[in-house]
């Protein structure tokens, strides 16, 4: 909508009038809606030095990043983890039911931070990407009363409560679906291990291979299925592939836990020391049950977890010294967390690309159907977060920027050509001069390879298609590439 100019009369001083006559008035014309919708917006000025209903055309900031992953153009993400609750990129613990003994969960209720962001964000990425977005979500924790030592740190659900934790799951999945937000899988635990095996840095709740197995048989699977989301993706571990196969062994020997499951959810963080193998050893056991890497995050240098640890497992108190605790804990993080930064010579590092890279190439290559990144976007401090992290797209709010990443370019390049229910294609190698390679066929036919060079020269590769011919590309040092033919 465009104003015609005023045409002034300066009366001197600060005094100035807009003329209008029978052939002229400086009139606004109608809004378009085009130019308010799909994240633009108008801003209209006047002022004291003369402007008159000037326009201004502009655009959220906020849909600056969400087009970078969800629209054409940008990466064109499809599965999005949400948690349940609290996670380590949350300002503080809490779950949707910290009313301690509320076993009918009648206090159960959303925040503030879903209703005001996480809910319309996951709106206005699925109108971007103009498709419904596959969403799963994991528990970081159980309500602390729910806990044997009632804690949000590192503890076990107490058995008296295994059919209320799986109402739980039932009672999320329906107050999302009241915001006309569904889902498409889960996992029982984030991490199981971190609070299990070792001291946890993060809110968190253990459970042990041989605990988890008889819980989903008995209460989670069929408590999700009595609620109507029996249709939903169990994935099973959610955690390092260093318990691959073992996790899966256990639960798949159980013949009904092994009906509700869908798949097994795998992190990244042992990737370096764990062979690969490992990933294809699982998809053995059942070929039915696919293999998806649900979380990868490059830590920074990690604060010391010694005070974090000793407030998380503090005993056991009323209900107002838990809070009153977790209060200081809060204050004490946000003092420790951001006295610490992403070093600038972080910023744009190439070699986080290539550890993104390197993962998706080895999950690819044995039998995983799907990676996703831990976070969409964090700030110049790592966070929030209880660890300095650093992530695929930083944002410098004061400067209404943001800044894309090496891997997100590494994610783009797999994510931007290789849609929904393409298949791996086998490629075997003569001399692979080094290279990772993966390539996959879409549903349109294309065939697409991704080559992945992390040495400090260039190599020549020559792909043989029995059905096309030969293709001769020169593929730079240390670069990922992305070729696509039909």
């Amino acid at each position: 909508a465009e104003a015609k100019d005023c045409i002034v009369r300066d009366y001197g001083s600060t005094s100035i009038v807009c003329v209008c006559n029978a052939t002229y008035c400086d009139d606004l014309d109608p809004i378009s809606e085009e130019s308010i919708t799909n994240g633009n917006f108008i801003h209209y000025s006047s002022t004291q030095s003369g402007q008159r209903l000037q326009p201004n055309k502009g655009v959220f900031s906020s849909n600056g990043s969400h087009k970078t992953y969800f629209g054409e153009g940008g990466a064109q993400l499809l599965f999005l983890r949400i948690p349940m609750g609290a996670s380590d990129f949350s300002l503080r613990p809490y779950t949707y039911d910290d009313i301690e003994g509320d076993v009918t969960l009648e206090h159960f209720a959303l925040i503030d931070n879903d209703y005001d962001y996480k809910i319309p964000i996951l709106k206005r990425a699925t109108e971007i990407r103009g498709q419904e977005l596959k969403l799963f979500t994991s528990p970081w924790s159980a309500p602390w009363w729910m806990k044997i030592n009632g804690t949000t740190g590192i503890s076990h659900l107490a058995e008296e409560y295994y059919q209320v934790w799986a109402d739980y799951f039932v009672k999320y999945f329906d107050a999302y679906a009241q915001q006309g937000i569904s889902f498409w899988g889960y996992s029982p635990q984030n991490e199981p291990i971190q609070g299990s095996d070792h001291a946890a840095k993060i809110i968190s709740m253990g459970w042990t291979k041989e605990n988890q197995t008889p819980w989903i048989a008995d209460y989670l699977g069929p408590t999700m299925e009595k609620g109507g989301y029996g249709d939903l993706k169990m994935m099973i571990l959610d955690d390092n592939r260093s318990r691959l196969p073992g996790w899966a062994e256990t639960v798949f020997a159980n013949a009904v836990a092994k009906s509700y499951v869908a798949g097994t959810a795998v992190h990244w963080y042992t990737d370096e020391g764990i062979r690969p193998s490992v990933l294809t050893q699982t998809h053995e056991l059942d070929p039915d049950k696919f293999i998806f890497y649900t979380e990868a995050c490059q830590m920074n240098t990690c604060l010391s977890g010694g005070v974090r640890n000793t407030l998380l497992q503090s005993p056991r108190r009323s209900a107002a010294m838990h809070k009153l605790e977790l209060g200081i804990l809060i204050h004490f993080l946000h003092r420790f967390i951001y006295a610490t930064k992403i070093v600038r010579e972080d910023l744009g590092k190439w070699e986080i690309g290539e550890r993104y890279g390197t993962s998706m190439m080895q999950a690819f290559n044995n039998w995983v159907v799907g990676w996703t990144d831990w976070n969409m976007a964090i700030n110049e401090q790592g966070g929030p977060a209880t660890f300095d992290y650093n992530a695929a797209i930083i944002v410098n709010a004061t400067a209404d920027e943001f800044y894309k990443q090496p891997p997100y370019y590494f994610q783009a390049h797999f994510s931007m050509f290789i849609p929904p229910d393409s298949q791996h294609v086998s490629l075997t190698s003569d001399n692979d001069g080094g290279l990772l390679n993966v390539a996959f066929l879409t549903p349109e036919t294309d065939v697409v390879v991704v080559l992945m060079n992390s040495q400090n020269v260039s190599v020549s590769v020559l792909i043989s298609d029995p059905d096309r011919g030969h293709i001769s590309v020169g593929v730079e040092a240390r670069s990922i590439n992305t070729i696509i033919y039909r």
